[in-house]
């Protein structure tokens, strides 16, 4: 690969042709060699203003001298890319080789702030769970939801729409729901030991073998052993009188059953709305303590904000209060329901006093004891039928809350995102590990917090060179995980000439083509390359020429 810089900064005009190993540019302070490299990790990383903080209108600046015009090009067999200035152009012949900033020279690892180290991480790992990581968890924790698909399906929409953290809450949402519902059909407080078997009151053994349609077919069977039975019987004239007092109340009972349906509706959307409130405000109150200066955080999406401790202390009061006013809600409706079955129970009896008026003819002792074997019958049968299904019930709502609690896990920041985030951390310090011992440094290693040590000793307390065998260690780990087709390495001067070889260890260990920047008094000073069939190259007054091993 050939690299011309013509106008850069310090260089007048240089060409570079690469070696497949390592190439080693030196010049004395002040020579142009920082520039060549600012120039060669532009034009591999395509960015045509290769600093922080230079806006376009101020490029002209970097040119050489007083030259107008100034460029890098790139030359790889028919493949190349040029960056023009102070146009700031980049162009390319078909598919020229591209490094990230990193990898350039252009940025550092090290310079970012912990969060975004640990972000640039996981993308680098593609530690981000993706669909199939959510299928394969789904699996490993047995889903006991027979409509596990649908779940899935719509839970991954959610995360794509609105996050994982977005996902978590509106699950948990979910499995307070059903619990809820688990505890309306029992009429008990939802416990996932008491869920698991749960048995009517009236529950008998053997309808552990029977079906619904059974049960139900002996239900219709019974009723019509009833009805027949107040077909053939007569009444008293003292029944009658009851059976009308009591047909007459229908109207009214139904007009207070659809009241009362009315209110019992709009005081679930309230408790449903309050659950949303409360279970928001837990996550606002929730939060992790700072190792470093004990300062309260909260995870907001992917970031750890600050806690406000008067907003968090008022969270606290106000989830106290939601809470009560939760309380007093949910007895309401406890109330409410305990009155709408009364109701309806009596509508029940004044529908029965009016089908009976209806078809009652005249009375006989015998078909009177004939009717009351028969209700008792119809009252034993339909008591096993509903015994069934509040158990059929109440075992698929646990199901549910069961498929909602460990979705939920998965969904945590302690579920699966964390699980890949490890992996991913542990396969970085493996390489970092790597990297170090064949260089024969002390261990760079990133902690799960994003900070770096160097021989387990934090990044701030290192001395400049230690800090400067972190800086390029995890430059060549993330153009080998990238697979970088070139790395471009500035400052290696800031390593003794012992130490330093080190780092040609590690370059020849990742096999990626590299050019490395050396500060020395003269071309004597660099060691030659000749071992790993390299080149080296001399900067002096803006010019380039080639060292003969």
């Amino acid at each position: 690969m050939k690299l011309r810089i013509k106008n850069f900064r310090g260089i007048q005009a240089a060409e570079i042709e690469t070696a497949s190993t390592i190439t080693v540019v030196g010049a004395d302070n002040g020579d142009g060699k920082s520039s060549l490299a600012q120039a060669i990790g532009a034009v591999l990383s395509g960015t045509t203003i290769p600093f922080e903080g230079v806006a376009k209108s101020d490029v002209a600046t970097i040119l050489h001298g007083d030259a107008k015009t100034g460029s890098v090009d790139l030359i790889d067999g028919e493949n190349g890319a040029t960056i023009k200035w102070p146009e700031c152009e980049y162009s390319t012949i078909k598919s020229p080789p591209t490094v990230n900033p990193i990898a350039a020279g252009l940025q550092s690892f090290v310079s970012m702030k912990p969060h975004d180290r640990l972000n640039y991480m996981i993308n680098l790992m593609d530690a981000t769970p993706s669909k199939s990581d959510l299928i394969e968890a789904v699996k490993t924790a047995e889903f006991p939801y027979s409509d596990g698909v649908r779940w899935f399906e719509n839970c991954w929409a959610t995360i794509e729409a609105q996050g994982w953290d977005a996902a978590e809450k509106y699950y948990r949402q979910e499995g307070t729901k059903r619990k809820g519902g688990w505890e309306e059909i029992t009429g008990e407080h939802y416990g996932t030991r008491k869920a698991d078997g749960w048995l009517p009151a009236t529950w008998a053994a053997d309808l552990a073998d029977a079906t619904e349609e059974q049960l139900t077919g002996i239900v219709s069977k019974e009723t019509e052993y009833v009805e027949g039975a107040i077909r053939a019987s007569a009444i008293s004239d003292e029944k009658r009188a009851e059976l009308q007092n009591r047909a007459v109340e229908l109207p009214g009972l139904q007009d207070a059953a659809k009241a009362m349906d009315t209110k019992i509706k709009e005081l679930a959307k309230e408790i449903e709305s309050l659950e949303s409130d409360r279970a928001a405000l837990r996550i606002a109150a929730s939060a992790l303590i700072c190792p470093k200066c004990n300062a309260k955080l909260h995870l907001k999406g992917d970031t750890l904000v600050v806690v406000d401790t008067d907003a968090a202390s008022n969270t606290g009061e106000t989830l106290q209060r939601l809470d009560l006013h939760l309380k007093e809600q949910r007895a309401t409706q406890a109330d409410l329901t305990s009155k709408r079955v009364d109701i309806q129970q009596r509508i029940d009896l004044a529908t029965n006093a009016e089908q009976t008026l209806a078809s009652a003819g005249e009375a006989s002792d015998s078909n009177e004891a004939d009717l009351a074997d028969a209700r008792k019958r119809l009252e034993k049968a339909t008591e096993r039928l509903q015994a069934f299904r509040a158990r059929a019930q109440a075992e698929r709502l646990a199901n549910k809350i069961d498929a909602a609690r460990k979705l939920c896990d998965i969904l945590s920041s302690k579920g699966l995102r964390q699980t890949m985030f490890a992996a991913a951390l542990a396969q970085l310090n493996s390489a970092l590990l790597d990297l170090s011992t064949v260089a024969k440094w002390g261990a760079v290693a990133l902690r799960e917090d994003g900070t770096l040590t160097y021989g387990g000793i934090p990044y701030a307390l290192l001395a400049e060179s230690e800090q400067y065998r972190v800086d390029v260690v995890l430059q060549m780990a993330v153009a080998s995980i990238e697979r970088s087709p070139f790395i471009v390495i500035d400052r290696a001067d800031t390593l003794l000439r012992n130490t330093r070889k080190g780092l040609y260890r590690a370059l020849v260990r990742i096999r990626i083509p590299a050019l490395v920047f050396v500060a020395a008094e003269k071309p004597d000073d660099l060691m030659s390359m000749a071992a790993v069939h390299g080149a080296r190259y001399w900067v002096d007054k803006g010019s380039l020429c080639r060292i003969e091993s």
